[in-house]
């Protein structure tokens, strides 16, 4: 059977777009316009006490910020650098709508990101000792429009950056507002933050 003209460049711009899918994923050539969304949900106790009635205070580091890494299974999606302990976010369970459109997609996605992080004693720029631990379920959401050749692979991939970034941010700002760098966090928000204060003894 002889195939139109028609027919045969429809079966090659086939072929070429399950080509990119499998072997040539890495070719992209695209634009995004991404309209995120995050809601945090933190749970956090914070614990002072006046380095004065401490014997060795030079034993505690002043830290001014925290290492945040964002994980997605094994593969660490972005970092920021910091002092002291890490804070590890964790993005799971993410749902897309169809990724493998070919030259106009147009994604609603939705994630869920866990965080749990105890931050050990340490010294602030107001000279107190103090602890912090965090935990959070939060959920992340949006619409991600690419137009033009983005693999299914590629297409995942700018979605965990988003979500990534947008969850270090929340987790900085939030850990910020707990130690005296920035104002009270309540949402970017629509957070729901509980927040209990008791001194050492």
């Amino acid at each position: 059977m002889k195939l139109s003209k028609f027919s045969k460049l429809f079966l090659a711009i086939a072929i070429g777009l399950l080509l990119r899918e499998v072997i040539w994923h890495d070719f992209n050539y695209f634009k995004t316009n991404v309209r995120p969304q995050f809601k945090p949900k933190w749970t956090s106790q914070t614990f002072s006490i006046a380095t004065s009635s401490v014997s060795d205070e030079t034993a505690f580091r002043k830290i001014a910020s925290f290492p945040i890494a964002v994980l997605y299974g094994r593969d660490t999606v972005c970092r920021s650098e910091g002092e002291g302990t890490l804070c590890v976010l964790k993005i799971k369970d993410i749902q897309t709508g169809p990724l493998w459109m070919p030259f106009y997609k147009n994604i609603s996605y939705k994630a869920k990101v866990s965080c749990s992080f105890n931050s050990g004693l340490f010294k602030t720029a107001g000279h107190k000792l103090l602890s912090v631990n965090i935990s959070g379920n939060h959920l992340a959401s949006g619409e991600l429009t690419i137009i033009g050749l983005s693999s299914s692979r590629n297409s995942l991939k700018l979605i965990k950056d988003v979500i990534a970034e947008d969850a270090r941010k929340a987790a900085n700002r939030y850990i910020a507002s707990l130690i005296g760098n920035s104002p009270s966090i309540k949402n970017n928000q629509v957070i729901i933050a509980s927040v209990t204060n008791r001194l050492l003894p």
